[in-house]
């Protein structure tokens, strides 16, 4: 089964606009403030990186030089779990994908090669 975390995540803060940004300004958060919406937000967030984590093969998909926290967590749940992930990104230089990833391609024809011949290493 394949899992689009991304997708998962814009589907509910399309249900939930706001959500993230309602303690933007509070200089101290605490958890136990969270509004019942943020919380499942936040779960939300560990389920998916468990989900990761039990995945055959976790691919992490970094266009461009924007690095991404929620990645960086699910790809360190996959790497922790002894799973292969798969980095695809131009970032040679971010310590999470250097630390996390088993393969690291520059780009979508890259990867495609790599799934032709995993064995190769990339």
């Amino acid at each position: 089964m394949i899992h689009d975390p991304g997708a998962l995540m814009r589907a509910w803060l399309a249900k939930h606009p706001g959500a993230l940004a309602a303690h933007a300004a509070t200089p101290t958060v605490h958890r136990a403030g969270f509004a019942p919406e943020l919380l499942a937000l936040t779960a939300t967030f560990h389920r998916l990186t468990r989900l990761a984590a039990e995945s055959a093969v976790c691919v992490a998909w970094l266009p461009g030089h924007e690095p991404s926290i929620g990645t960086a967590a699910e790809m360190l749940s996959a790497h922790r779990a002894g799973r292969t992930v798969v980095a695809v990104t131009a970032m040679r230089q971010n310590l999470a994908v250097l630390a996390c990833a088993t393969v690291i391609v520059p780009d979508l024809d890259a990867f495609d090669a790599w799934l032709a011949h995993p064995e190769d290493g990339g």
